[in-house]
Parts: C-alpha cells; structure tokens; sequence
C-alpha cells in the first residue's frame, strides 16, 4: 500500500471515530417536566385524566445550552393524569393553566417560580367539588349496608339521560367501585346507591364520587363525599427472609 493511501486510510478512520464521538456526545434532553392534574372530592385528592394544560416561562435559557430551549408547550395529560415534558428551560419559573374537565369546571392558572430539573408541578382543581352527605358515613366491612343514601340540598342529582353514576376511590385515587344509583328523589336532592365491597378495600376513609350521565353518554360531577370503611385492615407485611448466619457474623471461606 503506497504512503498515500495509508495517509487516507488514517484520515478516514480518525474521522469515523471524531463522528462517532460527536454523535454520542449529544445526551438529548437533559431537563423533565412531569406536571400532573387533579381534583378535589370528599376532602381527596384524585387524579384528573385527560385535561388540557399549557405552560410558559419568561427565563431565558442557560448560555450555551442548544438542547434545554422549550420555553412553553401544550399538550394533555394522560389517563393517569400526567404530562411529561423534556427539554424544557430549567431550573426556572414558570407559569401554567389547565382547561376545564368533567371534574373541574372551570379555568384555573398557577405561578411556580424557582422550579428545579427535575420539576413536579401538581395542577389542583382551583374549585373543591360540591360537598354531598353520605348515609351511612361509616361501613362496617363484615356487616356492611345494602345501599348507600347520598344527599345534597342544591338539586344535584339529574336522570333526565340515565341515572347517577357513583364511584369509589381510595387515598390513591384508585378506583374501587362503580355503580348506578337505583333511585333518585323527584326534587334531585337525595339517590340511593348498591353498595358493593370489594376484599381490597381495608379500613381508611374512601372519597364518593357522582356524577350525572348528559347527553350522549358523556358525564359531569354533581359532588363528592367521603366514607369510612372499619374491621378490614389489610394483611401484615411477610417476615423477614431468615438470617443464614444465625446473628453472628458470618464465616468467609476463602
């Protein structure tokens, strides 16, 4: 091979490994933005699916930063109520807005100044759902009533497209019953519900959920409540793997 083509053959090879070097030096986003949604029934915070949320900030990205620029976006989150945004300017203050949903009726807007990387902003419904009454307000697992009566004095409950619908959901926001009221009262101040105990509903307080079926099966909250289940308190954790060694130290063979 003559001096020249090695000379070539070196170039191109020290050219592939400086491209190979450039391309990997490029990490991509290196900033995330997980915003979440939620509201506010029978004193619980629950998740808020499917809402529409924007955000912007006025701070201007770090000098020399090309990747971390997205100074604002829209999107919606998901069926867990949340967002993920990479690639946004932080740390930094922002400032973000939520549409309404059927769970939060009304525009709500929020000022977070000084967010870090990463950022959890939590968009809270700015209107606590309507308070409703609930009967019993304690249910006792190994005993518990037929149904369950839920009232209001505001003319709330409506069955003008199909009866109430009334779910349940734990501390996590986990749904643990659904069902369709049986009877609701002519004024739309009273309905009452089955009540129906799954094994996996352990002693804590639970929030109650209405809402009224509207025209072509999409349904709006009337309110939220909250229950006390007693006398099912979820299994103790399992023990601890045995010792092997018995509490001394153990021997090392070598």
């Amino acid at each position: 091979m003559s001096k020249n083509c090695r000379m070539i053959l070196v170039v191109a090879v020290v050219g592939l490994f400086v491209a190979g070097c450039g391309s990997g030096s490029n990490p991509g986003n290196t900033t995330r933005m997980t915003l979440t949604t939620q509201y506010i029934a029978g004193g619980i915070r629950l998740t808020d699916p499917n809402a529409a949320v924007q955000g912007a900030t006025l701070d201007p990205p770090f000098p020399g930063d090309q990747i971390n620029t997205k100074s604002s976006f829209i999107g919606t989150t998901d069926s867990t109520g949340v967002l993920i945004e990479l690639g946004v300017i932080l740390p930094a203050s922002w400032g973000f807005q939520r549409f309404a949903t059927p769970n939060c009726n009304r525009f709500d807007t929020y000022a977070a100044p000084g967010l870090g990387n990463p950022a959890t902003p939590f968009l809270i419904c700015g209107e606590t759902s309507v308070f409703l009454f609930v009967a019993p307000t304690t249910v006792d697992f190994l005993n518990p009533p037929g149904t369950l009566t839920i009232s209001n004095n505001q003319n709330l409950f409506s069955v003008i497209y199909g009866m109430p619908t009334v779910s349940i959901f734990d501390e996590t926001g986990t749904l643990m019953s659904d069902a369709s009221a049986n009877w609701v009262s002519v004024d739309g101040n009273s309905l009452t519900v089955p009540l129906s105990l799954g094994l996996n509903m352990f002693t804590g307080t639970y929030a109650i959920v209405v809402r009224n079926v509207q025209a072509g099966g999409a349904q709006t909250i009337a309110g939220g409540a909250s229950v006390n289940v007693i006398n099912n308190d979820p299994p103790p954790p399992p023990p601890p793997p045995p010792d092997p060694c018995g509490g001394q130290p153990c021997l090392i063979i070598p």
